[in-house]
């Protein structure tokens, strides 16, 4: 038996690398071999059509046995490693042309598929996933989404259709020691579906590679229907969840809240906090201080404090029909007396006193706040994020968690004890 070592854990299988130069795609659950064997039939069609980067090659299916209880996927090792870490370490500009080449060549194909096929599918998904998705939402939630989701059919009737990759993410974008691109892996959301979808992934590998491909990509590409479409790619994933512990599928309920899900419903928006709602800042603060964790009080924060964060640009709220629901203070990291650090910034943000009204818990308002906050931050030019978090806030934690915060140290200032917590953009 040819040995093999773990490589990374994906949705639906598990990718080891045997000594013989291939990867081996061992599927995880039931419907894995379902997922396997697609992509063994997309890769037959994309033999020898694909010439500006290396494709998976040499694929071959192994069938539901004892050694691979759910199947599994086996093609050649393509050299190199995915792009992930050393994106900022490429000519993005270079990286962006490989990848306009690659995409310019796999929505010419045409393999005669159907447009109706697919909107019939992506129906099929819809319904399935919202059932499921009824245990997480109101039902005046659940009657939003459904309603909401006419917008999105009506996307999928009327856009120009291509043969698309559908999930460049970094993991699946391979470069060479020197930073080219060399291949593209996994074609399991290979479809043909509208161009939109193409960029639903590629928007969140990297701001300047998008911004190169988009750029002088063939076609005009509407980002508010790339948003759209990545809602509903969110809401037909669900189903996969099924076998995750809790904790994932409330990961997925809150990353629908933080995409902004329903900010139509609530009227939900951000914006900076001006001088005429300082009262309306203080309603929501005595709110806040309710709350069984916060660290405020009735002297802090105060009206001095609000004063200045509004005159120093750096008071950010969420309002919902004109009510503030939800606020943080935004800036330069100050926090120089705490030494625990791990990561070396050169010009580290922070936010402090953030917090969300008590009848908007559980609604998304905090994902939706930071992410707003973390985009401002990277605006502003900041490179990464520094903040202290009470030991004792639970959920506030788990949100951190989630945005993919590192914890380092428990420090105890003003009385409290607080974690430690960083992002590197």
């Amino acid at each position: 038996m040819i040995s093999k070592k773990f490589v990374e854990e994906g949705v639906i299988s598990k990718a080891y690398l045997s000594e013989d130069g291939y990867i081996f795609l061992v599927g995880k659950y039931p419907y894995s071999y379902k997922e396997l064997y697609r992509t063994k039939k997309y890769m037959n069609l994309l033999e020898s059509k694909i010439k500006s980067v290396k494709i998976p090659e040499k694929v071959k299916l192994i069938k539901c046995c004892e050694e691979y209880k759910y199947g599994a996927l086996v093609y050649k090792y393509i050299e190199g490693q995915q792009i992930g870490d050393k994106i900022d370490k490429v000519d993005k500009v270079v990286v962006a042309k490989t990848i306009l080449e690659f995409l310019n060549e796999l929505h010419n194909l045409d393999f005669g598929w159907s447009e109706d096929s697919f909107i019939n599918e992506e129906k099929r998904n819809f319904n399935r996933n919202l059932k499921l998705l009824k245990n997480y939402f109101s039902n005046e939630e659940i009657l939003y989404i459904k309603n909401y989701s006419k917008e999105y059919f009506c996307l999928l009737e009327n856009s120009e259709y291509v043969m698309i990759h559908g999930d460049l993410f970094e993991d699946n974008i391979i470069i060479d020691e020197n930073g080219f691109v060399v291949g593209i892996i996994d074609f399991s959301d290979m479809a043909y579906a509208p161009i939109e979808f193409e960029f639903v992934a590629l928007r969140k590998l990297d701001k300047e590679i998008f911004e190169n491909i988009l750029k002088e990509y063939k076609y005009f590409i509407d980002i508010n229907k790339v948003k759209l479409i990545d809602l509903f790619t969110t809401i037909n994933f669900f189903e996969y969840t099924q076998f995750w512990d809790e904790k994932g599928k409330l990961d997925i309920i809150y990353e629908l809240r933080s995409k902004g899900l329903f900010n139509k419903l609530y009227n939900f928006s951000c914006s900076y906090v001006s001088l005429n709602e300082i009262d309306k800042v203080m309603i929501l603060y005595k709110n806040i201080i309710e709350n069984r964790y916060t660290t405020w009080n009735e002297y802090y924060p105060n009206k001095e404090i609000i004063l200045e964060d509004i005159n120093d640009s750096n008071l950010i709220c969420v309002k919902s029909n004109e009510e503030l629901i939800g606020i943080v203070c935004i800036g330069k990291e100050w926090n120089e007396d705490v030494n625990v650090w791990n990561t070396r910034f050169n010009n580290p943000g922070t936010f402090m006193r953030i917090g969300v009204h008590s009848k908007f818990k559980g609604k998304g308002v905090g994902d939706i706040l930071l992410n707003y906050v973390l985009n401002e931050l990277k605006i502003r030019g900041f490179d990464g994020v520094r903040i202290l978090v009470d030991s004792n806030n639970f959920n506030a934690l788990k949100l951190y968690n989630r945005f993919n915060f590192k914890f380092f140290q428990k420090e105890e200032h003003f009385d409290f004890v607080w974690d430690c917590m960083e992002l590197k953009f």
